[in-house]
């Protein structure tokens, strides 16, 4: 639940045509467990039409909401969870664009020889 005050993201709008089902219908009540199994294919459905090119992309991100031994169902290749996004740059106070640019160069220089 969101904290009093906050909205939850609505990534349908933000990115629209992203997901293949979209919007999941949310279960109201005591859910069953026919309910609960569709919602679990609309998840992996949806994650799965997310572009990576983690663990060769085939399945995009379905590994986040699949078991391991789900997964290696799916591929041979076992599912890698993403890292942590890189840190911003330190830019020194009073920096100028030119100081700015090249800092932020350098960090995804950095981050790009991490990632291969």
């Amino acid at each position: 639940m969101p904290n009093e005050g906050t909205k939850a993201v609505d990534y349908c709008t933000i990115f629209p045509n992203t997901l293949e089902n979209g919007k999941l219908i949310p279960i109201r009540g005591k859910p069953t467990f026919n309910q609960l199994t569709e919602l679990r294919k609309l998840l992996v459905q949806n994650a799965a039409t997310i572009h990576t090119t983690l663990c060769g992309g085939q399945h995009g991100y379905s590994g986040l909401v699949v078991a391991p031994a789900d997964y290696a169902l799916l591929s041979n290749v076992p599912f890698q969870m993403p890292g942590l996004p890189p840190v911003d740059p330190v830019y020194p106070p009073g920096a100028t664009q030119h100081q700015i640019s090249a800092a932020a160069r350098q960090s995804a220089y950095r981050t790009m020889a991490k990632i291969q």
